[in-house]
């Protein structure tokens, strides 16, 4: 029987799956200089060091468990929804561009892509 996993999320514990787990971790043990503090966080570099954001790491496996949430809930929509979405927001065309790629009218895309994602908003609520 497989260890259940917990990490603290807001004073709350949150049951997770290993990656997540270990994920949560591997950041908790990273740290980053910020405002003259250290603070156990994730950094993102922009184009200067003065732009640098960082997320601590309950925000970090937040945004990872949404994220996780979110691809779950995608697999199980239809393959041709999947790959509705896939065209709009992995290769970033334009619906229009998308359109052509699947052969449909870009308003018609645009209409399915509504019902996809409040599909999704459903199942994630």
């Amino acid at each position: 029987m497989e260890k259940k996993r917990y990490i603290p999320v807001k004073g709350r514990k949150i049951y997770v799956e290993k990656e997540l787990f270990d994920e949560y971790n591997r950041i908790r043990s990273r740290q980053c200089y910020h405002n003259n503090k250290y603070a156990a966080a994730t950094c993102e570099l922009k184009e200067t060091d003065q732009d640098r954001h960082c997320e601590s790491v309950e925000e970090t496996v937040m945004r990872d468990f949404d994220k996780s949430q979110l691809m779950r809930a995608i697999r199980t929509l239809p393959l041709k929804e999947q790959e509705i979405l896939y065209w709009i927001y992995v290769e970033n065309l334009s619906e229009v561009k998308a359109g052509r790629k699947l052969g449909v009218n870009s308003k018609t895309l645009h209409s399915q892509k509504q019902r996809i994602l409040k599909k999704l908003r459903l199942m994630l609520t």
